[in-house]
């Protein structure tokens, strides 16, 4: 699918850290995103998220969070921290409790959830508040409702200048 008339393709687009997109969808057990990102963490001492929405710290939650130098699955009630922070350009697979960061999988424990609120890119929804905005540069980034693709972004700059 092709952008619409006065839209320009770029090759990525820059979060500063301040920003977010709804997404305008509220991830469950059966959601997928896939995305390309460079996304290092060097000294980052607090959580930023690629992407997420939850109703509480502890429930209801999918995410993709960078603190402490590694990036961490969110799922459920569930976190997996197991992905060091790198430099270059890679690639996120969540799909459902699977996640791939750069070639490496690790599985969560399989749960039923809806989460209340929709989900955020470049950052957390947190029951309604951004939370924890993360400075990305985002090269592609797409959502699936159990196989089905509902959201596909591309990057890119209207002819008034808006990214």
């Amino acid at each position: 699918m092709g952008l619409p008339s006065g839209y320009t393709q770029l090759k990525y687009i820059q979060s500063s850290g301040t920003q977010y997109i709804d997404v305008g969808f509220k991830p469950n057990q059966d959601t997928r995103i896939t995305a390309s990102v460079i996304w290092p963490l060097s000294g980052a001492s607090r959580s930023n998220y690629l992407c997420g929405a939850r109703e509480s710290g502890s429930a209801k939650k999918y995410a993709i969070n960078g603190y402490g130098g590694k990036y961490e699955s969110h799922y459920g009630t569930n976190t997996v921290n197991a992905w060091n922070s790198v430099s270059e350009q890679f690639s996120i697979d969540k799909n459902k409790n699977v996640t791939t960061i750069y070639g490496v999988t690790e599985t969560q424990e399989a749960q039923t959830f809806q989460c209340p609120v929709n989900m955020f890119l470049f950052a957390m929804n947190n029951n309604g508040a951004m939370y924890s905005p993360a400075s990305v540069k985002l090269y592609q980034f797409s959502v699936y409702d159990n196989g089905t693709l509902v959201r596909d972004y591309i990057p890119c700059q209207t002819t008034a200048g808006e990214i």
